[in-house]
Parts: C-alpha cells; structure tokens; sequence
C-alpha cells in the first residue's frame, strides 16, 4: 500500500510540475517572440510602378528588388545616401530558400534597368550588375532552417567598365 501512495506522490508532483512549467513556457513566450523582433523592410510599387522600400515610411532604396517579408539586418547593413544614389552594403534575412532568391534576382534585376556582368549558383550565390556608373553585387546564402541572407553590395563603377585603378605604391603597381 506505501508502494502505491508513493507513486501516486510521484505522479501529482509531475502533474503539478508539468501544469507550472506549461504555465511558465505559456508567460514567457511573448516576451521571448517580442525580444527577437526586428525591423522590416516592406516592398511595393508606387503610383510609377517602380519598386519601393520603406522602413517605417521612410524609403531607403528604390532601384533593387526587396523581397516582401524580408527583415533588415542593420549590424551588418551600412547605406550611404538614398533611392537610387545610394552606395554600401544592405544586408536582410527572408524566409524563402536561396534557389527561389536567385531566380528572383536573375528575373528582377534587369526590369530595374540593371545588365547583368556574371553569374555565379552555388551554396554561395554570387551575381554581379552594371547599370550606369553603378555596380550591384548581389550574394545569396542559406540560413538552414531560418531562409536565407541576401546581401547587396553597391559601389561606383570606373569609367570604361573596369575596376578601379590600384592606388601608387599598391602590389599591383597600376595606376602610376
């Protein structure tokens, strides 16, 4: 008889354990959802059609395609200027795999007016635009279970199409 008031001892502990810890994950969760928020940047087209990024009504960039639920990683983002005249580096993670992300940007690059320069799929995909004096590098890579991080780097482009020169006193010797 002890053997069956103990296990029944036992098994309304566990019960009453089971109830607090539940209660305890039930509290806990919205705070723990709340800490790993983190800005978004929507995408849409404005009343000219071309492709808009705001972050809290303010447009950052308008002239790369952002996909819609893409969250801006703003520690490793770094963006000069704005629109179309912008120069640096944006960084976001979306929730869709890297195959997706490059057909996306293969088929979406060019409809804002960017040539593509190459072409690179591979667990890290790589590809590289001109348009203007500008050049986009575009690279794709996979977060596992977390989608992918897409980041797009932008930079002045030399006249002429090529890179710019080596600095005097560089390896290269170029430019002297």
């Amino acid at each position: 008889m002890r053997f069956f008031c103990r296990c029944r001892k036992i098994l309304s502990s566990r019960i009453l354990l089971g109830r607090a810890s539940f209660a305890l994950v039930t509290f806990c969760l919205p705070f723990l959802l709340l800490s790993c928020y983190t800005t978004r940047l929507e995408s849409g087209r404005d009343e000219k059609g071309s492709l808009r990024v705001s972050q809290s009504g303010l447009d950052i960039v308008n002239d790369v395609p952002i996909p819609r639920g893409a969250v801006l990683d703003t520690e490793r983002s770094l963006i000069l200027g704005r629109g179309s005249n912008w120069t640096g580096r944006l960084v976001f993670r979306v929730n869709r795999p890297t195959t997706v992300l490059f057909s996306l940007y293969q088929a979406e690059m060019p409809q804002f007016g960017w040539r593509s320069l190459s072409v690179i799929q591979d667990e890290v995909s790589i590809l590289q635009y001109t348009m203007g004096a500008r050049l986009a590098t575009v690279r794709v890579s996979g977060l596992g279970f977390r989608g992918s991080r897409v980041s797009i780097l932008m930079a002045p482009r030399a006249e002429g199409g090529g890179l710019l020169p080596s600095q005097p006193g560089s390896p290269s010797g170029a430019g002297q």
